[in-house]
């Protein structure tokens, strides 16, 4: 697996693989946009970042959904300071939350879909 430490990424994954250490991922190289996610200081956390890194954030159990899913298409609608917004798929009572993310829950077809980027 590789890991991109130039757009967000999970820093247990960073830090299982050797790349960085805890301390390096709390210094001043790298922001902390969710639990566990990460992405270069120098980026602006903007709609587009947080989007990306609510997409790390669910990998395998969720979809981007809203403003957030619009902004990775390239349909930018929402306002600059908007949340990422995301769809749990899974069916099931699971609970999931996350300071500053809405988090949605529904069944979604295979088809409604769309991959984007890596």
């Amino acid at each position: 697996m590789s890991i991109d430490l130039t757009r967000p990424f999970r820093g247990s994954a960073a830090v299982s693989a050797g790349l960085l250490t805890w301390g390096q991922l709390r210094g001043l190289r790298f922001q902390r946009l969710f639990l566990d996610v990460y992405a270069p200081a120098r980026l602006e956390p903007d709609l587009a970042l947080r989007s990306a890194a609510a997409a790390v954030l669910v990998e395998g159990r969720g979809v981007l959904a809203g403003y957030s899913a619009a902004e990775l298409l390239d349909a930018s609608c929402g306002p600059a300071d908007a949340p990422a917004e995301v769809l749990l798929v899974r069916s099931g009572r699971q609970s999931y939350r996350c300071p500053g993310l809405p988090v949605h829950r529904d069944l979604v077809e295979s088809g409604e879909i769309t991959a984007v980027g890596p």
